[in-house]
């Protein structure tokens, strides 16, 4: 739930500590919760898909925090029963605890422990087989998803305790999120997933709190907007066909859109850039492009920034001299030439055959 929970330890008077304190970083505080039955120091707090927290080593015995009731509750010691310290705790795919290594009274410890939650057979616990996203819904398939509650009257179909849990825990931060499922069955739980997501999580799924998970990629963060870089905003192209360019997230999917009209996708590469060559040609005139970035989980970006251009492919029709008009004749050796030519093209006069200069048409 966000909170963060502190045990054990060290006093400043250097004696060992059982006392626990709970920090909430929505209102900045601390609160002392339940007591530890032992004092502890350079043990390991491990969070279990459950929620509860699972303390181990240095004594042997292990403890378990509950935050709905901020009590602990102990289960039984390890193994190897001489207060295994400096170790570490692993928590696995299916919601089992890896112990490793450590030292103890009688030395370095090379053996190896698995703590297991809740006892459960291992024909009970839920396989999950595969984890896809596409945008902000999550798919989870696999087995045993119903568990093996029963209701009355022997059977599971209305035992409320036979509705899985899903629960997506970050490897990197070790945060843990409930899900909201929106539909679930023995085989498969589909979820809506919460925006600002990105990383490796472990997705637990788990009936009558028998855990069985997977480690997947999610991605809930929106790309940025990518940037069409060419055609240049306000350029001119002597081509009905040109081929657009940009940046955006590295391996997203780009959408290019010409008059609010899509005309194709690329795919940036791994440095984010990405190009398209249009295949159908465009008319001669003013156009408009855009673009879009879908990231691998299917997240959408807003659109770029519009870039306009325009198409002129054709020769202009032929300037037309109106002054001096033909057969004329002037009373000065620098006459005014004048006429008409198609807009903002370059018109190039000459005399008998010779150049003699070079003016743009007005709008």
């Amino acid at each position: 739930d966000g909170r963060v929970l502190v045990t054990g330890g060290r006093s400043a008077a250097g004696g060992v500590l059982a006392s626990a304190e709970v920090y909430d970083p929505v209102t900045g505080t601390w609160s002392a919760t339940g007591s530890l039955a032992a004092t502890r120091f350079t043990h390991t707090s491990t969070l279990l898909p459950s929620g509860k927290v699972l303390v181990v080593g240095n004594p042997a015995s292990t403890e378990v925090y509950d935050p709905a009731t901020g009590t602990w509750t102990t289960h039984g010691s390890l193994a190897k029963d001489w207060g295994r310290t400096d170790h570490t705790a692993t928590l696995l795919p299916e919601g089992k605890v890896l112990i490793v290594g450590g030292h103890s009274v009688v030395g370095f410890m090379a053996s190896v422990e698995v703590y297991e939650d809740t006892g459960a057979q291992q024909a009970w616990r839920p396989v999950v087989l595969s984890v896809s996203q596409a945008a902000r819904t999550l798919d989870v398939t696999g087995t045993g998803f119903r568990g093996v509650s029963e209701a009355g009257g022997g059977g599971t179909a209305h035992s409320p305790s036979d509705v899985p849990v899903l629960t997506l825990q970050s490897v990197a931060q070790g945060t843990l999120l409930r899900v909201p499922f929106t539909r679930f069955s023995a085989t498969a739980v589909r979820a809506s997933l919460p925006p600002g997501l990105s990383g490796h999580y472990l997705v637990s799924v788990l009936p009558n709190a028998v855990a069985g998970g997977r480690v997947a990629l999610i991605d809930t963060v929106a790309p940025l907007a990518p940037v069409v870089t060419a055609p240049v905003n306000g350029s001119l192209l002597t081509t009905r066909t040109p081929t657009f360019s940009g940046t955006a997230e590295a391996g997203s999917t780009v959408t290019l859109e010409v008059d609010d009209s899509s005309v194709g996708t690329a795919t940036a590469s791994a440095s984010g850039a990405w190009s398209l060559t249009l295949s159908t040609p465009l008319s001669e005139g003013t156009h408009s492009a855009r673009a879009t970035a879908t990231d691998v989980g299917g997240n959408d970006s807003v659109a770029s920034s519009t870039v306009s251009f325009t198409v002129d492919t054709l020769p202009p029709a032929a300037p037309v001299v109106t002054a001096p008009a033909n057969g004329s004749h002037v009373n000065t050796a620098t006459p005014v030439l004048a006429g008409t030519a198609e807009a903002g093209t370059t018109v190039r006069v000459s005399i008998n055959g010779a150049p003699a200069g070079t003016v743009v048409a007005n709008a």
